[in-house]
């Protein structure tokens, strides 16, 4: 989290609260010094210079598919190599970042990817250490409470988890997907929601449980409403044909135009509020 200083006034802690720009002025040396650490090979001890690891380098450009210029073989040196990296611009940076981030092994090198969150946090850049998968990842920096929702809805179903963490890194990461995302979302419910709301459909789908909500009408959450301005069965019922309307590009409209990375993550942030309503018992049907 952001630091905040003893004696901040509230404009300052507003202020410092603000998700800012993806590598703001003074994170740019420390970002610098972290990625030069993880490329490091050797120094000479005759002439003091620093080498990069060559075959690092080589997959960075493999991965990213970019050329940052080094040799077949041979060396070289760790100044020209992060320097062909800054030349590319805050993109490429970031994504060397997010790639070097993930070949760091949390539990050999805990501190160096402690040291990259510190960075990113304290900054409070638009990025941020993302430890929710198998390996970390940089993924957008959202506002307080956001992430921890949906990592909650991840981990409450053991099915679905995985799928909805995939939705999650494809409509949040560096490199967003937002087809990809609505389709995972919509897949990590569908295993949530067909076996509580039509167990015996032959061919279980999010379009059946939709229609299956819809015609019985008797579907309820536990939260405290007005059931004449909210009926239960309403707002469950439009929740899933928000979520499952969304894939119309798939499943509708061939020549329908894709989401746009917003509408993906706002559909994705739904799936998440359903996954972790049916995988809690939130959503019930009345006898």
């Amino acid at each position: 989290m952001v630091f905040v200083p003893f004696d901040a006034t509230e404009d300052e802690i507003v202020a410092l609260s603000v998700i800012r720009e993806a590598l703001p002025p003074e994170m740019e040396a420390p970002l610098r010094s972290w990625i030069g650490g993880r490329l490091r090979r050797q120094s000479s001890v005759y002439t003091g210079t620093d080498y990069a690891n060559l075959s690092l380098v080589h997959n960075v450009q493999t991965a990213l598919r970019i050329n940052l210029g080094a040799p077949a073989d041979g060396l070289m040196e760790l100044d020209r190599a992060i320097g062909a990296i800054y030349a590319k611009g805050v993109p490429v940076i970031m994504r060397v970042a997010d790639f070097l981030l993930s070949c760091t092994n949390p539990s050999h090198e805990p501190e160096v990817i402690a040291a990259l969150a510190r960075t990113l946090d304290w900054s409070h850049c638009k990025y941020k250490v993302d430890m929710s998968g198998p390996t970390a990842r940089l993924s957008a920096r959202l506002p307080e409470g956001v992430q921890e929702v949906a990592q909650a809805a991840i981990d409450s179903s053991q099915d679905a988890g995985p799928l909805l963490f995939k939705a999650w890194q494809y409509a949040f990461g560096l490199t967003p997907q937002p087809a990809e995302a609505m389709d995972f979302a919509v897949k990590a419910v569908e295993l949530v929601v067909t076996p509580v709301v039509c167990p015996n459909h032959p061919k279980p789908s999010l379009g059946n449980a939709v229609a299956y909500v819809r015609d019985q009408g008797n579907w309820t959450h536990n939260l405290r409403v007005d059931s004449d301005k909210a009926p239960p069965n309403t707002t469950i019922h439009h929740m899933l044909q928000t979520l499952w309307s969304g894939q119309h590009y798939r499943h509708v409209d061939q020549n329908a135009v894709p989401p746009t990375l917003e509408q993906a993550q706002a559909h994705v942030q739904l799936a998440a509020l359903l996954v972790g309503w049916f995988s809690c018992g939130v959503v019930t049907r009345d006898s």
